[in-house]
């Protein structure tokens, strides 16, 4: 009688306590940068470029044929965004999958549309771009196009650089 008093508690415990089950979902707030490039149908064009998350709320922002795109879902609630993804008017499935251990989130596309990226977190000058001046705007700008072997040529050496400073919010 006591054992079976024991596990009904258990049972009660465990499907009520938030510490067990909601505790797992949490993701640490950041924004985690890649490039997944959706393909499939005519209509599935389209390049995600980042991940940003803050309390569990994800807005996925890149590209697809009718311009910039946001979208934006709650992990670990059921409603429709996250099961389907809409891109171009199309909404396929996906998969949202968190890996602690690398802090890494790879999200996969299967159905009417397909695609595999793992987005990863970085510290480097591109994932702070937000916070430079001009001086370190040009300097960046300069050294990408010295990179590609441009610096030979001063016309297109001097386009690189006036077309990357121009587009540095797209890159």
């Amino acid at each position: 009688m006591y054992k079976l008093l024991f596990i009904i508690f258990l049972i009660t415990f465990s499907m009520g306590s938030k510490s067990w089950g909601q505790e797992k979902l949490l993701i640490p707030d950041g924004t985690w940068y890649g490039n997944l490039a959706v393909g499939g149908e005519v209509h599935c064009n389209g390049n995600l470029k980042s991940i940003k998350i803050i309390n569990n709320i994800v807005t996925v922002k890149g590209l697809d044929i009718g311009g910039p795109l946001n979208y934006k879902f709650t992990v670990g609630k059921d409603k429709y965004a996250n099961r389907l993804f809409k891109i171009n008017n199309i909404t396929t499935h996906y998969k949202f999958i968190y890996n602690r251990v690398d802090n890494t989130i790879t999200l996969s596309f299967y159905g009417a549309c397909g695609g595999k990226e793992t987005f990863k977190q970085k510290d480097s000058l591109i994932a702070k771009k937000a916070d430079l001046d001009i001086k370190s705007i040009i300097k960046f700008s300069e050294d990408i196009c010295k990179e590609i072997g441009l610096e030979e040529n001063k016309n297109y050496y001097d386009k690189c650089v006036l077309t990357l400073i121009k587009n540095f919010n797209t890159f």
